[in-house]
């Protein structure tokens, strides 16, 4: 089994319901610290920015994610649809890393004028 794999296949959010402020507090923190541990897997396992890229999107929806608000979490999800869709396209030689770091810029911008006006 690949990390991608396994970042896939792996149970996604942690249960939050009926946890105090400080479990939760407690919780995210041990996420985020397991989440950067992870990230680096994703860096040195993957061959590839669109593995490396799923990876990533994989933990940032089992840690991350189920600590942000609805409007964040639905941020996050576009954000991350719209990278691996940059990634698919530099992994087809259609665009470069430079031209989809801009493309993605241009993004975030887009998302965050949207989301500002709901």
């Amino acid at each position: 089994m690949t990390l991608l794999t396994a970042c896939q296949s792996a149970s996604s959010g942690r249960q939050l319901a009926g946890l105090t402020p400080a479990q939760i507090k407690a919780a995210q923190a041990q996420d985020a610290a397991t989440a950067q541990a992870e990230f680096a897997r994703c860096d040195a396992s993957s061959t590839s920015i669109l593995e490396v890229t799923k990876c990533k999107a994989a933990v940032r929806e089992r840690y991350i994610i189920p600590y942000a608000s609805p409007q964040e979490q639905r941020i996050s999800r576009i954000l991350v649809s719209q990278n691996i869709g940059l990634a698919e396209k530099i992994a087809r030689g259609e665009i470069t890393e430079a031209q989809a770091r801009s493309q993605y810029a241009a993004i975030v911008r887009t998302v965050m004028a949207q989301e500002g006006q709901r």
